[in-house]
């Protein structure tokens, strides 16, 4: 079965990609952070994420799933608190529910952006890990 979700992990771990196609589903999404947050001790290693939903055609969350995905984030944010997070959107919904999402997250110490080219996202990531880090991402 081929899940809308794709998950990669790049940079030793300390890099997660989220690859969305097709039509997601509010599940689908709750179980792709569950799959990532799993291990508290691969979560302290993150740095950056990469929400790759450009190809997202039709995105089906309700407000209570898009909050319980934002409380995931937060606690995931207590145990990584300085992630770097780019959103990639296609569809004018989709744009709205990431946007949603940053709101519902609020300070929880990540710095976040949607972007409509995977491009701009990228070079965002790159541009604030080069900063910080002093490495360069991969996206693979």
């Amino acid at each position: 079965m081929i899940m809308p979700i794709e998950i990669r992990y790049q940079d030793n771990g300390t890099g997660v990609i989220h690859i969305g196609t097709g039509r997601i589903a509010g599940k689908d999404i709750l179980d792709a952070k569950s799959a990532t947050f799993a291990s508290e001790k691969r979560t302290a290693r993150y740095r950056y994420g990469l929400i790759d939903y450009s190809q997202v055609e039709d995105l089906d969350i309700s407000r209570n799933e898009l909050e319980s995905v934002a409380a995931r984030d937060k606690k995931a944010a207590m145990i990584a608190p300085a992630v770097f997070v780019a959103i990639v959107v296609g569809k004018d919904l989709v744009y709205g529910l990431a946007r949603m999402w940053q709101v519902f997250i609020g300070d929880a110490g990540w710095e976040t952006q949607v972007f409509r080219s995977r491009s701009d996202a990228e070079a965002w990531v790159r541009e604030r890990i080069l900063h910080k880090y002093g490495a360069e991402p991969t996206f693979t």
